[in-house]
């Protein structure tokens, strides 16, 4: 599914944006999925494909923010890896977004701190820090 987002048009991900991340996200709040890095791949894409559109951008990233962040406690480090994969670019697409949640992302990065992901960790405490300046 992400190589399908990859290759459409911009002006129909942008039109369908919330629609698809919406069903995106009832898949992933499902007790039963397992495939929570193949639909952080297909919202990854998503975000970047309707990076244009900064307010639906922004709107759509305060609905996944949080999700993201339960997930930086997932039993699979993939899962994790991509988690902070995805909160690291929209911290560079939406600029004010994680400064409300710092403390609380934070928290959850410090649990994934003696990961096999601590290198992207540090980059995103890094992106952080430079927030504040």
């Amino acid at each position: 599914m992400a190589k399908v987002i990859q290759c459409s048009p911009i002006e129909c991900l942008i039109t369908l944006a919330d629609q698809v991340i919406q069903r995106l996200l009832e898949l992933l709040k499902t007790p039963r999925c397992k495939a929570h890095y193949q639909l952080f791949e297909c919202i990854l894409s998503l975000l970047l494909g309707i990076e244009e559109d900064v307010g639906k951008l922004k709107e759509n990233s305060r609905l996944l923010f949080p999700v993201f962040i339960d997930n930086l406690a997932n039993s699979d480090w993939n899962v994790r890896k991509i988690a902070i994969e995805v909160i690291y670019t929209l911290s560079f697409l939406t600029k004010d977004l994680p400064l409300p949640r710092k403390q609380e992302l934070l928290i959850a990065l410090n649990h994934c701190r003696f990961d096999k992901v601590r290198f992207l960790i540090s980059l995103f405490i890094f992106r952080l820090e430079m927030f504040e300046k």
